[in-house]
This record gives C-alpha cells, structure tokens and sequence, in this order.
C-alpha cells in the first residue's frame, strides 16, 4: 500500500530480496555472456551492499 510506513523486519526483507535480484543477474548475465549486463548486475549488488 502506498504511503504505508515500513518496519524494520519489512526493510530487511526488503533488502534482502534486492541482494537476491542483484546476485540472481550477475549469475544469469554470466552464464549467458552478456558481460555489460553482469556488470550491471554487479553495479546493483554494490548499491544494495552500500545501502543505496
């Protein structure tokens, strides 16, 4: 829901699931050879790690 406060645990979970997303890219790019997406990937695993 739009405008809803977000709790610690849902924040968490939230970055979590970005880790996942991110890592899930760099892994797939790779495996497929497309190096400026892994890189890409790669860009969004340091920006969840950073807490960008």
């Amino acid at each position: 829901m739009l405008g809803r406060i977000v709790g610690p645990a849902e924040a968490d979970l939230w970055r979590l699931e970005n880790l996942n997303q991110a890592v899930g890219t760099v892994v797939w790019a790779h495996q497929i050879g497309d190096a400026a997406f892994e890189e890409s990937g790669r860009g969004m695993v340091g920006r969840v790690l950073s807490g960008a």
